[in-house]
Order: C-alpha cells, then structure tokens, then sequence
C-alpha cells in the first residue's frame, strides 16, 4: 500500500512538471498576442499625433513661415505623443517638402511588456505624415457679444474684452483681404444701428434728436411662435426706431449699446477700437443680438451693408451663386445666459428666477439658431458661466459638441477664436 501511494505522489509531481512545460509556450503566445495589440494602439496613438503634427504645421506655414511650422509642428507632435508613458520618443521632425506640402515623420521605441522576459528586444515604431500647404478661403464672421450689466460680474468682462482685442489682432492677417469680412454686433435690449441707412427705418412722425441708434425687435409669429425674428431685409419690412426714453413693462429704460454695429468690414483695426469702446448696461435680448448677427451674413440683406457682393450667396439656394466666391460663414456668439428682458417685455415669464429668463424665450432662441444653421451658417456658442438653465438651449444653437464652448478662463476664448482661425484654411489636408 505504501508503494502505491508513493507512487501516486510521484505521478502528481510528472503531471505538474509536464503541465508547467506544456503551458510555457501558451503563455508566449498569449503574451506575444497582448503586446502585439498594445503595439498597434500605440502605433496609431503615435500616427495620430504625427498627422497633427502636419496639419499644425501647414497651418503655421500658412500664417506666418517655415519657422513658426516647425515650431507649431513641434509643440502639436509632443503635446499628443507625450500623453503615451509607453513610448519614448527618438526622433522627430517636421519641414517642408515642397511648396505645397509639409511633411512630418517621428521615430520611437516601445519596451515589450510580457515579451521582454523571453529576451524580446524593444519594438521600433516609425511613422510619418504629408500635409498640404493649401490656400485661405472666404469667409464672412459676426461676432455677437452680450455686453449686458452682469457681463461685469467679476473678472470676466476684462478677461473678454482683452482676449478678443488679442484675436482681432491676430485676425488683422486678413486686413484688406477682399474676401474676409467680420461684424461685431454689441447688444443689450437692443442693437444699436446708427450710421446705417435710414432708408431701413419706418420712421414717419419720429423725431430723430430722441434717437439714440436703437431700433425695435420687429417680433412676428413664425410656425406658430410669438415673438420670433427673421432675416428678412428691410426692403420687405423696415424697423421702428426706439426712442432713447422707451421704457420695458417696469418702467426700467430700454438699454442701447453705445457702440453701434461694426462693420462688415475688412478693416480688423475698426473692429478692434470699437471693443475698445464697449461698456455694459441693460437686462439684454440675446434674440435681437443673435437676429443683427444673422442679419449681417443673411444673403437676403445683399447690397444692404455698402460692400461689393456681400453677403455672399448660398449655393444651394441661389443657382446663380456659382458665379460669386463663396465664403464661409460664422457667427459667433458669446454670452453668460443672464437676461430678465422677456420677463420685462416680451413673454412676461419668469420660469427661473430673477435675471435668468424662462423656457419660452430660450426655445425660441434654440428654434432661431436651427433655422440659420439649416441656411449653411455655423454658429459658435460661448457660454461665460453664469446661468446654467440657458446651458441645453445653447448646446441646440452650436452646429455640433465642438461648436459649444464653456469660457471659464482667457485661455478658453482664445482656443475657441483659434478653431475659428484655423478653419479659414480649409484646404489644409492630409495626403493619402
């Protein structure tokens, strides 16, 4: 009895040994697998990195010249590469190829994870990328900006106003470029136009020295909605001036901004001396601030703004537009979601509170931002932190995710401007 026992011990010991063996080349396989994966990861994380890499570049190419490429080139490849703790870098590089393409290509090393304890040595990665160089294309921005009394709260009407000044001057590329235009559209419970033609007013019976350039919101019903606004031009319906002592519900006086509607201009230094000018004041109308924007690039107001073939036309809607140069069109507009206006004036609501307006005067906005969306205009939407109801309604205004920004910070403004910038270089592309 005691043989047999010994020798079933001995048994189990063979088993375990040959099975240990056995499972040897199985956990090779299995490791040799799991680092082949994590290696076609890092291998696409790498070459997403180099193809920014050669898109920053052409784009710095394009602004300025081949030493700001190589610096952007730069900055763009390491800020992507660097977020991979697996990958050490070797080598990287970004020049120009020829006078159309920018080329980049990065080398690295990659420590296997299981492999190397079978003397596995480190895995090579190379990859690279070509971009065109490219050209501008037209485009047609307004800039709506809510300069309403709570825009003073804290910090944040310095910190806009001084970022926007900063973009404006890097906008001032695109001085007297026939094919640029910007408008910026100051508005608190109105939008101030003075300086435009008053053959755009409906002014009979109205003294001019009680008018301080505002004119009233020419609310309709559209789709069964009271008090939307649209587009159409003067030509088919003039404004009413607002006297200068026109008062809301309350008796609260109806705020115009001092500065009027700039532009469309090409001139980026007018533009910038008016924000230079803006100050704050009133409850706001962030509809009539959105409707002048709209306005500004509408091709329903061509010939309206005193520059040649401006607005430009929409192709899809006007066949004849073939003919024009197209431009891109953007509005951008820059809010903190504060207003007691509609509760004041309009809808006589007041769902959420003091100074943060109710579901029917949002709705309306979100309806009027599909409406200019569905005409091919994108709409950025900057939202300063402050009424976090308005936050759905806004996010429908953005032509997409990307489209909606929250500006908590200077640095948010100007990445957000940036992507507005840099997509006036649409011909910027990878080469297949």
């Amino acid at each position: 009895m005691s043989f047999l026992k010994s020798y079933i011990k001995n048994e189990k010991g063979n088993f375990s040994v040959i099975t240990g063996i056995a499972m040897v080349p199985m956990l090779i396989a299995v490791g040799a697998v799991m680092d082949h994966s994590r290696l076609v990861n890092i291998n696409k994380n790498l070459q997403d990195a180099v193809d920014n890499a050669a898109l920053g570049g052409a784009l710095a190419y394009m602004r300025d010249d081949e030493k700001s490429m190589q610096k952007d080139g730069k900055k763009v490849f390491y800020s992507n590469a660097n977020q991979n703790d697996d990958l050490k870098i070797k080598s990287f590089k970004v020049s120009k190829k020829d006078d159309a393409h920018v080329y980049a290509i990065a080398s690295a090393e990659v420590e296997p994870m299981f492999m190397s304890g079978f003397g596995i040595p480190k895995m090579n990665v190379n990859v690279e990328a070509t971009a065109t160089i490219g050209s501008t294309v037209g485009a047609e921005v307004s800039i709506a900006i809510d300069t309403t009394n709570s825009m003073a709260f804290g910090s944040s009407w310095n910190h806009t106003m001084g970022t926007i000044e900063k973009i404006m001057g890097d906008m001032q590329d695109f001085t007297g470029d026939d094919d640029f235009y910007v408008t910026l559209v100051p508005f608190q419970d109105r939008v101030n136009i003075d300086g435009a033609s008053k053959s755009w007013l409906d002014h009979k019976g109205f003294d001019f020295d009680d008018w301080d350039g505002c004119v009233e919101p020419r609310e309709e019903t559209i789709n069964g909605r009271d008090w939307m606004l649209d587009d159409s031009s003067p030509t088919s319906e003039k404004f009413k001036p607002t006297h200068e002592d026109a008062k809301m519900s309350d008796g609260r006086r109806i705020a115009c901004p001092k500065v009027s509607l700039t532009g469309p201009t090409n001139d980026i230094e007018q533009v910038i001396k008016a924000t230079k000018k803006l100050s704050t004041n009133g409850t706001g109308r962030f509809d009539v601030g959105l409707a002048w924007a709209w306005r500004s690039l509408s091709p329903e107001w061509r010939g309206k703004w005193d520059v040649s073939n401006y607005p430009s036309k929409f192709p899809k809607k006007n066949p004849s537009a073939k003919d024009d140069k197209i431009r891109k069109k953007y509005i951008i507009f820059m809010t903190d979601g504060r207003s007691n206006a509609f509760k004041r004036e309009a809808m006589m609501e007041e769902d959420w509170g003091w100074n943060n307006g109710n579901k029917k005067a949002f709705e309306n906005i979100a309806q009027t931002c599909e409406t200019i969306q569905a005409e091919g205009i994108e709409i950025y939407m900057l939202q300063i932190p402050g009424n976090s109801n308005a936050t759905p309604y806004f996010k429908r205004c953005a032509s997409s995710p990307d489209h909606y920004i929250v500006i908590d910070k200077v640095e948010d403004i100007s990445f957000a401007f940036g992507k507005i910038k840099n997509s006036l270089y649409s011909q910027v592309r990878l080469v297949e």
